[in-house]
């Protein structure tokens, strides 16, 4: 129905009829996005959920995320300590949500990012997510590791 508003509006504002499905387009992928990566995030709430390390000082452990709160930072305290010179202290939070495992920046120098983009606002996590801080990247998973990938296991 707001898609329907807006187009009304360019329409007026004497835009033309296909500027103005191109944005009803737009908006209403974005909400399909949006709808699809809610629905991930609260399924991926019903099975365990793990970062598993694939770039840094950490690659190849995996690292449960089972409290409610889980901290990632550079110093000892925080549930995920990444031996990195880019990772700030207190780095990043994820904490769990009645709509999923939400992350955070805690206004760390180097920023957190996800699937390549700077994180601005707190996002749901979705299996497959790539987290990077500092220098240090890490996929967010549901599941636990397989037997041999468990080795180097650490559980926050």
């Amino acid at each position: 129905m707001m898609h329907l508003v807006i187009a009304m509006f360019l329409i007026a504002a004497g835009a033309s009829l296909v500027a103005c499905l191109a944005v009803v387009l737009v908006l209403r992928l974005r909400n399909e996005r949006q709808a699809r990566r809610a629905r991930a995030a609260r399924a991926a709430l019903a099975t365990p959920a793990r970062l598993d390390a694939v770039l840094g000082p950490l690659t190849g452990r995996s690292f449960e995320l089972r409290l409610p709160a889980t901290t990632v930072g550079s110093v000892g305290g925080n549930h995920i300590v990444v031996p990195d010179s880019a990772v700030s202290r207190l780095h990043s939070l994820i904490r769990r949500t009645p709509a999923g495992l939400e992350l955070s920046d805690l206004g760390a120098t180097n920023g957190v990012w996800v699937n390549g983009e700077r994180l601005r606002d707190a996002l749901l996590l979705v299996p497959g997510d790539r987290l990077r801080v500092g220098e240090s990247e890490f996929v967010f998973a549901i599941g636990r590791p397989p037997a041999d990938e468990n080795l180097g296991s650490s559980s926050p």
